[in-house]
């Protein structure tokens, strides 16, 4: 299958690479179909099947900020399916700006992807240390600090 989008041109795709986001991404309810771009690069996209104009940069959190945590909730595991740890994916949504030191990291609001049964949420970590708008070039200099 291909899409072809507005910020990545044209993607060929499977069924089998499908997430489906039962409720959506808050301010996005309506898309539930999406597809992950880039796995293994500093900055992959979350893209909409649905809409070609919607996409997300995201990254590893974990690549920037090792000293990052949550407990996932029971609720939230039964939703996703999770029944281990394996193939469970952590994603951060990326707010880009005109300059890299203007780029944010939502660690809030983590995508919780289950890739064994292909679904996913982006959780709200409500009661956290965590904000939606992390600067991204003060995480990356903290975490070298502490290697």
């Amino acid at each position: 299958m291909r899409i072809n989008t507005l910020a990545l041109g044209e993607i060929e795709y499977t069924e089998e690479e499908v997430l489906t986001f039962p409720n959506g991404i808050p301010g996005f309810e309506e898309y539930t179909r999406f597809l992950i771009v880039g796995r293994g690069e500093a900055f992959s996209y979350l893209q909409s099947l649905e809409e070609e104009g919607i996409s997300f940069v995201i990254l590893n959190p974990f690549d920037i900020y090792r000293a990052y945590e949550f407990e996932l909730s029971q609720e939230d595991q039964d939703e996703l399916e999770i029944r281990s740890e394996e193939g469970i994916e952590i994603w951060s949504i990326v707010t880009l700006g005109k300059q890299p030191e203007q780029y944010t990291v939502n660690l809030m609001g983590p995508l919780v992807v289950n890739t064994v049964s292909r679904l996913g949420k982006q959780v709200v970590l409500h009661h956290s240390p965590y904000g939606t708008k992390h600067s991204l070039v003060e995480l990356i200099a903290n975490s070298k600090e502490g290697e």
